[in-house]
């Protein structure tokens, strides 16, 4: 029953399997034709509609059809519908797009870095097709993958994507743009898929652009460090190296799975020694060590030997992987391919590119056509990102450089980016250094080609509202921030005119670099804005602001800013764009910062001082004396011509006078005001909190400035100073009025009256007022007499001579300081001293000479530089001369080098004397300006006086340094002329230049012309009471004869018996004589017995204990010769005596023989 039962459930299990096996396999031969339907699920609309879809369904049933359907109709259709129902909103970050909002494109496919390769490919494909670049619609998923995966995939992949879509954007722009803004109506279905089209598009290669910045900006300093060895230091690890040399023989590759083996293992780096940081270093190892891992991987066959091992301590990487090493690179190995590939050059072209899109009507994609501001970043942002690479500066960069200028340049003129670009400039210039010149040279660009002047204004009102105390604390921004301002005025000097006031509180704050800035602004508008001789009075008073502000803060309180303010006066100066007016003043200013602790500010004002002198617009000439003269010359030219115009001074004083109070008549009103209004202000202010410091200031320097005050129309600060002066002199008669005025305002509007018609005694030159014609002469009110008196051509002659003594005074008080800067410690301060007195004597300014004297003492210094400037000045002040006859330059050389002969002192000269041997070695001082200095000694040339001639033998003396020969072929002329001319300062000229023949070791004989014209010198001198320079020329002489003479001490024996003899005669008639002084010859007799007395021992000492010492010496070596040879003879000798012996004897006598003559030769050394 049992089996029975089992059998019969089998059975139903059997056949209800085969049922319902029979039932699917029925179903499914039904359902089989309905499975093409699947092509049609696109049209439940649950995803988005692919044109991929559509085009397979189409495909499927175009026969069933059976009619032509227009694809492009079709395909414009299905996008239009897909793309109804949502809009591209470009993200602010990439994941926006991930979760986007209802109506907002939402991006649904993400690859990894694997599978985007395969996509990237389809969608090359796809846009290949037809070159349509809507295909962005259906593909923008992938691109974006790639966006996502920037940081994963090959940079070579990156590349590949960079080169397509610039292909498409391209496409974009010579098409498709021309095609959509062609037509005169855009509609709404269009407009949308034409919007999303190119947002999709420039947001991908925009956003592709700046992560391949970022990588190849990694990539440059990754090879950076490389280059300074961290990163062979890195993989030289001693823990890698210890465990990879038990598995490694030396000199073989190791593989990546081995080496990566024993990165894992290393968990800690060693202590790699101080100023290292071993997390930059950990950091370094993992990095390269991720870039060798995705670059050559194992399965790599070129790559697997990555590195190589060498030694104990050092592992090069293989070239092939990242280019760490080129040690022992083949010839012939290619480079990685994105070396090949220019990104400098490729992101030109983006910018190109974009550019060429911005040109177009994108405003009329918008309605309304306002385009959307996130659109203008992209372009903005690809830009900025450029731009922080800093090799933007470099010259290689200039294309990008200006293609970037130029698309701002459109952005600010067309797409209202004018508030973005100003925050972005400021965020740059904070953290850029090397940004500076190119974010004002676009701000140039978009001034001068695209007109936006309103961003200059724009811009230092932004700078103006910084903090300072922010400022302080960021050196390295505000620095940016001034170098900025100052390039943009230097570029746009007349825009930054009008807004200089937003910039003139940083005056009084800090940090100084600010105040530098502001500063150098001002001088550069003044410059380029304010030098024209037809200014009108705004000009003229924004002029004389900018130079008031430059005059004060050479008093500033640092250092810093006092070096600046002369560095920008030094530039005006030589620009000549300094108003006549202001020199006097300036000088003066100038003139008290040569006292200045700083080395720096001396320096410069050095170089001020010069520069005024070089360029200043009074003679080529400044002599004193000759100035004065000629002004004392015009002074009596104005006074002849008063008396033919029959006016007295009297007069014409008187006339001044009432044209002055004429002038103050009508400025009455307006100072009456402002002394209301000061008394008013007082009232309400106790009067123990007014300022009651006195000043140094004498009455009329106050006085003066009072003046100027109301010239430049500041009737309060006047006053104000009026009343100062008042209290500090009380007592003096020109504050003193005739009645007393009980009303207050009244008092000091008599008493302002009674300052500016008193005359003054001197000119003054204050800086010119607003009121000024031009910037050459100052209006003041009491400053120039009445021109319908005197001659206008006349009184400007006279004012230009009194401003040019004015000017020589001011410099010449600067000598004596300047001439104390050379004894300086701060090599600058000596350069700087030394180009003054060099052009102050070539413009001949009085005392000049004197610092050209001190000079010399120079040439001993140690520093090179030094020595080089003193011998450049000199060559440039007496061998540098117009006329190029050889021989007028020649006597023209010798003349100046003659002038200051005689002027020099003893140690001067020697210092001269070492110039003149560079002049001689260097050809300066040729073989004519030797002949002519001959000829001056011989009195030859016409005109020469015997100082002329004792000058030219000091000179020929010198040259003798350099060159005796010179001297050695004319003794007979000296003998001749010299020591023939009975002028003993000539002779002892001649002495001293005959001594320079030493050197050649040629002794005369005693017979000799020279050494008797010495004897008679000595003998017949001696007695000759009228020349003064008898022991002067003595010492010479008898210096000569023991120098140059083969027997001097034979000559002098012979000089002192006559001498002897001449003494007693002279003492034995002194009764007789009265006129010979016994003193004097006793001093002669003394200072002569003396002289060869020291003269002797040292010829003995020197000449005579060394030619004995040189005779011994060859005695000695001549019978060491002599020894050596007998030496020789003997052992010769006794070597054959020593051989005929060994032949007779038996070996034990030969051994009693040595033991028979060692006594001996112990003897012999006892």
């Amino acid at each position: 029953m049992l089996e029975k039962a089992l059998k019969s459930i089998l059975k139903f299990k059997t056949e209800a399997k085969a049922f319902y096996s029979g039932c699917i396999s029925y179903l499914e031969k039904w359902t089989a034709n309905l499975q093409q339907l699947e092509l049609f699920e696109w049209v439940r609309l649950h995803e988005h509609v692919t044109w991929e879809k559509v085009l397979a369904s189409y495909e499927a049933f175009k026969d069933a059809i059976g009619s032509s359907v227009d694809e492009d109709c079709l395909f414009d259709e299905i996008t239009a519908t897909r793309i109804m129902d949502w809009e591209f909103v470009i993200p602010m970050v990439k994941d926006d797009l991930l979760s986007s909002g209802e109506g907002e494109y939402k991006v649904e496919n993400v690859w990894g870095p694997l599978d985007v390769r395969d996509r990237f490919s389809s969608s090359k494909a796809a846009f290949n097709e037809d070159l349509n670049v809507v295909f962005i619609l259906e593909h923008f998923d992938t691109f974006f993958s790639i966006l996502l995966n920037i940081k994963k995939v090959d940079l070579s992949f990156l590349q590949s994507n960079l080169e397509f879509l610039l292909k498409v954007c391209k496409e974009l722009k010579s098409h498709y743009l021309t095609n959509v803004l062609s037509v005169n109506e855009i509609l709404p279905e269009q407009r949308k898929v034409h919007l999303n089209t190119i947002k999709m598009l420039l947001y991908l290669i925009t956003e592709l652009s700046n992560g391949l910045e970022d990588r190849m900006s990694e990539k440059s300093a990754d090879a950076l460090l490389m280059e300074g060895g961290k990163i062979s230091f890195i993989f030289g690890f001693v823990t890698i190296i210890g465990n990879l040399k038990n598995r490694t023989e030396s000199g073989k590759p190791l593989t990546i799975s081995l080496l990566c083996d024993q990165m894992i293992q290393v968990t800690t780096i060693p202590d790699v020694g101080p100023g290292v940081d071993q997390r930059v270093l950990w950091t370094c190892v993992s990095s390269v060590w991720t870039s060798v891992s995705r670059v050559c991987g194992p399965a790599c066959p070129v790559c697997r030997p990555v590195f190589v091992y060498r030694g104990s301590s050092q592992c090069i990487v293989c070239v092939t992987s990242v280019g760490l090493s080129t040690q022992g690179r083949k010839k012939g190995t290619k480079k990685f391919e994105e070396d090949e590939w220019d990104w400098q050059e490729k992101k030109t072209e983006v910018v190109e590119m974009l550019y060429s899109i911005l040109l177009e009507d994108m405003d009329r994609l918008w309605d309304p056509p306002v385009v959307e501001q996130d659109f203008v970043n992209l372009f903005a942002n690809t830009c900025y990102k450029f731009l922080e690479d800093s090799s933007i500066s470099l010259a290689k960069s200039k294309n990008l450089r200006n293609s970037i200028m130029h698309v701002l340049g459109i952005l600010l003129k067309r797409y209202r980016h004018v508030r973005s670009f100003i925050i972005k400039v400021m965020q740059l210039l904070k953290l850029y250094e090397h940004l500076v010149t190119p974010l004002a040279q676009g701000v140039v660009v978009a001034v001068n080609e695209y007109s936006c002047n309103n961003i200059v204004k724009e811009l230092v009102r932004e700078f103006s509202i910084l903090e300072s105390a922010d400022l302080a604390q960021d050196a390295v921004g505000t620095r940016s921030y001034s170098q900025f301002l100052v390039e943009l005025a230097e570029n746009l000097p007349a825009l930054m005119l009008p807004i200089t006031d937003l910039l003139t509180p940083y005056l009084d704050d800090e940090p100084y670099i600010m105040r530098n800035c502001v500063l150098t602004v001002m001088s550069e508008i003044v410059l380029k804005v304010l030098t024209s001789e037809n200014l009108d009075n705004a000009s003229l008073k924004n002029r004389n602001f900018f130079l008031q502000k430059l005059q004060e803060h050479l008093l500033d309180v640092n250092a810093f800013v006092r070096s600046k303010a002369l560095q920008l006066w030094l530039k005006l100066c030589r620009e000549h764009a300094i108003p006549i007016a202001w020199h006097g003043p300036l000088l003066t200013c100038v003139v008290d910062r040569l006292h200045d602790k700083s080395s720096n500010v001396k320096k410069f004002a050095v170089q001020v001082l010069t520069a005024f002198l070089e360029g200043n617009p009074f003679a080529a000439k400044l002599g004193l004396k000759e100035l004065e003269a000629q002004f004392e010359l015009e002074q009596a030219n104005l006074k002849k011509l008063r008396e033919d115009h029959g006016v007295s001074e009297e007069e014409e004083e008187e006339a001044e006078v009432n044209r002055v109070a004429m002038v103050f008549q009508k400025m009455e009103s307006k100072f009456r005001t402002a002394v209301q209004e000061l008394l008013q202000l007082e009232e309400n202010i106790d009067s123990d909190s007014e300022d009651s410091e006195s000043s140094d200031s004498s009455l009329a320097d106050i006085l003066e400035q009072v003046k100027s005050l109301l010239n430049n129309g500041k009737f309060i600060e006047a006053v104000k100073l009026l009343r100062k002066a008042e209290k500090q002199f009380p007592e003096d008669k020109d504050l003193k009025l005739d009645t007393v005025q009980e009303n207050r305002v009244d008092h000091y509007i008599l008493l302002m009256k009674k300052v500016v018609t008193s005359p003054t005694e001197e000119e003054p030159l204050p800086p010119p007022g607003p009121n000024s014609d031009s910037g050459e002469n100052s209006q003041d009110i009491v400053t120039e007499p009445s021109q319908e008196t005197e001659a206008p051509a006349k009184l400007a002659i006279k004012k230009q001579k009194a401003d040019s003594i004015t000017f020589v005074k001011i410099l010449s008080k600067a000598l004596p300081l300047i001439a104390g800067m050379m004894h300086s410690s701060q090599v600058t301060d000596i350069l700087e001293a030394v180009e003054f007195f060099k052009s102050a004597f070539l413009f001949g300014l009085s005392d000049a000479s004197m610092g050209v004297r001190h000079m010399l003492a120079l040439v001993w210094s140690q520093e090179q530089n030094i020595k080089d400037a003193v011998a450049g000045a000199y060559n440039t002040l007496y061998l540098t001369v117009e006329n190029t006859n050889p021989r007028v330059r020649a006597l023209m050389v010798v003349k100046n080098l003659s002038d200051l002969l005689i002027t020099l002192t003893i140690g001067q000269k020697d210092a001269l004397e070492q110039l003149m041997k560079q002049w001689v070695k260097a050809g300066s001082i040729d073989l004519l300006c030797i002949q002519v200095m001959w000829e001056r000694f011989a009195m030859k040339l016409p005109d020469t006086t015997e100082t002329d001639s004792r000058a030219g033998l000091v000179l020929l003396g010198m040259v003798a340094s350099a060159e005796v020969q010179t001297v050695n072929s004319n003794k007979a002329v000296l003998n001749t002329i010299g020591l023939g001319s009975g002028d003993f300062a000539l002779i002892k000229s001649t002495c001293e230049v005959l001594l320079k023949l030493v050197v050649t070791k040629v002794r005369l004989a005693p017979d000799d012309d020279i050494i008797s014209s010495m004897k008679k010198i000595l003998i017949e001198g001696f007695s000759n009471f009228s020349q003064d320079y008898y022991i002067p020329v003595c010492f010479q002489a008898i210096d000569v004869i023991y120098q140059l003479s083969d027997s001097p001490d034979t000559i002098c024996t012979d000089v002192l018996k006559q001498v002897c003899a001449a003494y007693e005669h002279h003492r034995n008639s002194n009764a007789e004589n009265d006129k010979v002084n016994p003193v004097a010859m006793l001093s002669r007799l003394v200072s002569l017995v003396g002289h060869i007395a020291l003269r002797q021992m040292l010829y003995l000492d020197v000449a005579v204990f060394s030619e004995l010492k040189r005779r011994n010496a060859l005695r000695e070596e001549a019978n060491d010769k002599k020894n050596k040879g007998n030496k020789k003879n003997s052992r010769t000798s006794k070597t054959s005596v020593a051989a005929a012996g060994s032949t007779t004897t038996t070996p034990n006598t030969s051994m009693n023989a040595r033991s028979v003559v060692a006594p001996k030769s112990r003897q012999v050394r006892n």
